[in-house]
């Protein structure tokens, strides 16, 4: 479960640098305080704590097994996903 923990990690990783902070700043007309830029900033702070707890071995009440910590990390990831996929669409924020 721990190289499933890194491969969805470092997979979300390299798609946000790739594919999100730039193309949705690009998009949101550089404006860091737009609403995708803030909930991808939230999301993204949310995901490196999971990390964090992940390598720290501490586990919060609602995520006990390393299963949950991935599920966790995929969920947090895809809703990042769609928020950049939304801005990029023109559904939140600048058309």
């Amino acid at each position: 479960m721990k190289v499933a923990f890194w491969v969805v990690f470092s997979a979300g990783f390299a798609a946000c640098t790739a594919l999100g902070i730039g193309p949705v700043l690009k998009r949101m007309g550089g404006d860091w305080l737009s609403a995708p830029m803030l909930a991808g900033t939230v999301l993204g702070v949310a995901i490196l704590a999971v990390a964090i707890a992940f390598v720290a071995g501490v586990r919060p009440a609602f995520l006990r097994s390393d299963a949950a910590m991935v599920a966790a990390l995929v969920t947090l990831i895809g809703a990042k996903v769609l928020v950049g996929a939304l801005a990029m669409s023109g559904v939140l924020g600048k058309a």
